[in-house]
């Protein structure tokens, strides 16, 4: 594939996104990285891991993309079967329970929605109200689901938090790119958007910050060594992973920790962040899309020849 593999790794309309590979990364010692690829595939993504050490994703590349479990302890991939009336179905998370989440849409997005199948294969559908795309990337063990819905244009997204106990979808964070990814047991949610200039601190640039949704739906806006991250997921000591894009065109990974013990409900203000950021041995960008209570991790790796894997980390 050259010098550059195409990646899909934010929402359902980014479908194609280009990582150079420019540097090579320097070896981590610990903790211990596998990679893996589904049979004949020609990209792999792990983009979910629960505690029973269940990983899903899907295969960016093949036509159609074939979405899977994984067992990381028998080594085992999965397939996942296509929603009925979609051509392409994209698992994005999977709870303990073995309920997943993800995006059902037409092969050109004209018709697009989240949800949530259980682990007998039954399936609902999460139409956003009121708007046209919906897109599910996180669901906890009580089978709340978050993620984005986008307006007709694609132009505006609104972040929502789904509970299926009464069927109600909250809304927040509306942007020209909200993108909302996790959410664990305590009802913590994390996510990315789009804000304005002053929006996050009195002089604040305009862009791309990560954000922290604390239970009782306080903000905590961040950015990741100046830089403006993509959390993906949160596990329930409120451990935060995601990744941050380099301006070389490299992706590496972040592992921080949130608390809403200083949370007041109804506002919002703004934290740095600053950490060691993670590049998977031997790998050229790492984008850690999740984190587990016990604090394994998966996401994907491209190495230094374009190549787009799979993997998952153990301490």
């Amino acid at each position: 594939m050259g010098v550059a593999t195409v990646v899909r790794f934010t929402s359902a309309r980014m479908l194609r996104a280009v990582l150079p590979l420019l540097l090579s990364a320097p070896a981590l010692a610990a903790p211990h990285y596998s990679f893996y690829d589904y049979p004949g595939a020609i990209a792999t993504l792990f983009l979910g891991l629960n505690d029973r050490g269940v990983a899903v994703g899907f295969t960016p590349l093949n036509s159609p993309e074939i979405s899977f479990y994984f067992d990381i302890h028998g080594h085992l991939f999965t397939p996942i079967a296509n929603i009925p009336g979609f051509d392409e179905t994209e698992v994005w998370n999977v709870n303990d329970a073995g309920t997943t989440v993800g995006i059902a849409h037409a092969d050109d997005y004209s018709t697009e929605s989240a949800f949530f199948r259980d682990s007998d294969g039954n399936v609902t559908l999460l139409p956003h109200p009121g708007l046209p795309y919906s897109e599910a990337q996180g669901i906890n063990d009580a089978g709340d689901v978050v993620g984005e819905a986008w307006n007709a244009d694609w132009s505006q997204a609104v972040g929502y938090l789904y509970r299926p106990a009464d069927g109600s979808f909250t809304d927040f964070l509306p942007s020209p790119d909200t993108e909302v990814h996790g959410i664990n047991n305590k009802g913590e949610v994390v996510g990315s958007v789009q804000l304005d200039a002053g929006a996050a601190y009195k002089n604040s640039p305009a862009g791309g910050y990560g954000f922290y949704r604390s239970r009782n739906g306080a903000i905590t806006f961040f950015l990741v060594d100046g830089m403006g991250p993509v959390p993906r997921s949160i596990n329930d000591e409120g451990i935060v992973s995601g990744e941050i894009f380099e301006a070389d065109g490299t992706i590496k990974g972040f592992v921080v920790a949130f608390d809403d013990a200083n949370c007041v409900p109804g506002t919002a203000h703004f934290r740095a962040v600053h950490t060691s950021l993670i590049v998977a041995p031997g790998q050229v960008s790492t984008l850690v899309q999740a984190v587990t209570d016990r604090g394994e991790t998966a996401g994907v790796v491209v190495d230094a020849s374009g190549g787009t894997h799979g993997f998952v980390a153990t301490p």
